[in-house]
């Protein structure tokens, strides 16, 4: 069955009413239906009807039995374009090609076809839209689809399609050039950047390749320099303190100075007699801002002239401990809790330690383990050192008995909490014993305390002892000065054993006559850092960095924290901040209260927050091409990550869990040894 147009076919009928056409045979100079239609063939007809001006124009199905023509659908027609009921008469029949199914060029030469369009083959430009089906195969040398429209790939069943678009606006036109064969499995296609298409293979692993600026090992982290070359991340640690400008905190005269951190509010917290102010007992509290402390303004916590001032802090809820020398009250030992509020500190009753007259060389300190606050002193009237246990409850605290630690006068008392024993470790001048330097370990139970045997820790006579404690090596430090060796600065480190402590080797760290000796740790450097009045040097307030190693200790290099004279030494460790924060008396600026804030190392790395690059792929050395894995690339060279973790460029190229400053991002582990490399 087909559409068949053809030309010269004309027969005659006499059939009437609406039904098939009997055709009657070929008038002169025509050929019949038969001769060019075959069974079930459909063609477009045309019934004439001169007698009674009728007419109809339709499709019409050819049957070869009987030679009719079925009127199939009626186009136009006399009988307002539907079916006319032809009369008796003879009427003309013939093949036409009517107009609306006509394809033709208007006046423009364009062609409109308002259906659908089926050939075995187009061949020339299709220009314009085309609206509609186009079923056959197309050749044309460009085929223009205006106003954004798509080029629909139907599927199998012609029911769904994938369509190509053109993007709303295009700035200049361009032409992608396919590639001229298929790629391999898993390629993708690639640009040139001028529109030629290929097939690239995905790079599992990018990189680039670049000559390394000293050795690199698999997996270290790497910057690219400014010349080209590659080098692994890499920190120096310089054992120089380094010192911001001191700050007054009391312009009055100071004396008896201490000074303490309280981690709960984040501030460091200045005690400390004014003599400028008729020997009260003042404090302030302090903040450190990067190598600045600011202050604000000084709170009197003892209404009378006070001595030997010592701070304790540790105790919860914002709260240090002042011990102190009360000269209005008989000279009693005398404790008081101050409560931190923003850059302010406010404070409780005072409380009497010890009723004995004329105590001095007072310490204390925070026992964790027992929540205990110690005070320790020198009982003048009994001529022996006492240390009692203090409870703190809100404002007010309250003290246990006193238990003797040395039979004999023990001066330059200082004292610090082991936390790994959970034990304290007083450290004094034994003037019982030739004035040595000794040591003994306390315990606290309840509100009592015991003590194992004392140790000399220098076989001479020692002044200005101060002790910390090094968590890192689980050792305490004691500082002084070494009166028998030129009052050299000198420093020992003590092993604490159940209540016992033996001692290394006393190490020199200021060849020079030294006093005010203060020593604190840094936990964030694991160092410890001594501050002192350097006489080898005008008296200038002088810090040096010391590092603990078994039972030794070595140092950096000094550095001046107070150029001016400086005593009453006191040190304290920020922790938050990540420095120390000094305290002494200007004795070359009317004896005012000073202080400065120490950074204890100072680190240089070659990592900025620019030059990370990605990670080394294998060992390499000076001068070789290196292959380093950038972002996007999984390194396997790691180990010990926890999967899902972020990672960052540590200073020293490790990667660490937290941001260095500057924060460079590392990547996200997905095993235990292996790294997305992110920048």
């Amino acid at each position: 069955m087909a559409l068949v147009v053809a030309d010269r076919v004309k027969e005659t009928t006499t059939s009437t009413g609406t039904g098939a056409i009997s055709l009657g045979g070929a008038e002169p100079n025509f050929r019949t239906f038969s001769s060019v239609l075959s069974d079930a063939d459909t063609t477009y007809y045309a019934i004439i009807d001169d007698s009674n001006l009728a007419f109809e124009v339709g499709l019409g199905t050819y049957a070869s039995s009987g030679n009719t023509i079925t009127r199939t659908t009626v186009l136009a027609s006399s009988n307002s374009n539907n079916a006319v009921s032809f009369s008796a008469g003879t009427k003309d029949v013939f093949l036409t090609y009517p107009a609306d199914k006509s394809v033709n060029r208007d006046a423009s030469g364009n062609v409109s076809v308002s259906g659908g369009v089926t050939a075995t083959s187009f061949t020339g430009n299709i220009t314009g839209n085309v609206t509609g089906n186009v079923t056959g195969a197309v050749t044309a040398t460009q085929v223009d689809l205006t106003g954004q429209g798509d080029l629909r790939l139907q599927d199998a069943s012609g029911g769904q399609y994938v369509a190509l678009q053109a993007p709303a606006t295009v700035g200049s036109s361009f032409t992608f050039t396919l590639p001229s064969a298929d790629g391999s499995a898993d390629q993708l296609l690639k640009t040139d950047g001028s529109g030629n298409l290929s097939f690239a293979t995905i790079n599992a692993a990018p990189s680039i390749t670049a000559t390394a600026s000293g050795t690199l090992a698999n997996g270290d982290t790497v910057i690219v320099n400014a010349n080209g070359t590659v080098s692994a991340v890499a920190a120096s640690v310089s054992t120089t303190p380094s010192a911001g400008t001191p700050v007054q905190f009391e312009s009055g005269q100071t004396i008896y100075i201490s000074a303490g951190y309280d981690a709960t509010s984040g501030k460091i917290v200045i005690a400390y007699r004014d003599d400028g102010n008729s020997g009260y007992g003042t404090a302030v509290v302090g903040t450190v801002s990067g190598t600045s402390i600011s202050f604000g303004t000084p709170v009197v916590f003892e209404s009378a002239n006070s001595a030997y001032v010592a701070i304790a802090t540790g105790e919860d809820s914002s709260r240090v401990v002042i011990a102190y020398r009360d000269n209005g009250n008989s000279n009693y030992v005398t404790a008081i809790v101050g409560t931190i509020s923003g850059t302010s500190i406010s404070f409780g009753s005072a409380e009497v330690v010890e009723v004995g007259p004329a105590a001095t060389d007072i310490a204390a300190t925070y026992d964790a383990s027992a929540g205990r606050i110690i005070v320790v002193y020198r009982d003048n009237a009994n001529n022996r050192g006492l240390a009692k246990a203090g409870s703190v409850s809100g404002t007010s605290i309250s003290f246990g008995s006193a238990t003797e630690f040395n039979s004999g006068n023990a001066y330059y008392n200082s004292v610090v909490y082991h936390a790994n024993a959970q034990k304290f470790v007083i450290a004094y001048q034994d003037a019982g014993n030739s004035n040595y330097g000794t040591a003994i370990v306390g315990t606290v139970s309840g509100s009592s305390i015991s003590f194992g045997t004392k140790a000399v820790f220098e076989s001479a006579s020692t002044l200005y002892t101060s002790i910390a404690y090094d968590a890192n090596a689980q050792k305490v430090v004691i500082a002084y000065e070494d009166d028998d060796n030129g009052d050299y600065g000198t420093a020992v480190v003590g092993t604490v054993s159940g209540t016992s402590i033996s001692f290394g080797t006393p190490v020199v760290f200021e060849s020079a006559n030294t006093k005010y000796q203060a020593i604190a740790y840094d936990s964030n450097a694991q160092k410890v850092l001594i501050c002192y009045t350097d006489d080898g040097n005008g008296g200038a307030g002088t810090a040096i960095t010391g590092t603990v190693s078994g039972t030794s200790i070595s140092f950096g290099t000094p550095a001046v924290f107070e150029s001016g004279d400086a005593t009453y030494i006191a040190l304290a460790y920020d922790s938050s901040a990540q420095k120390f924060v000094t305290a002494c008396r200007d004795n070359d600026d009317s004896y005012k209260g000073k202080s400065a804030v120490v950074t204890a190392t100072t680190t240089s790395t070659n990592l900025t927050s620019e030059n990370y690059i990605g990670i080394s792929d294998a060992a390499y050395s000076d001068g070789a091409t290196a292959t380093v894995q950038i972002v996007g690339s999984v390194d396997d060279a790691q180990s010990s990550l926890t999967p899902g973790q972020q990672y960052f460029v540590q200073l020293d190229g490790s990667l660490g869990t937290t941001a260095a400053d500057p924060s460079v991002f590392a990547g996200t582990a997905v095993a235990a040894t292996k790294v997305i490399v992110k920048g």
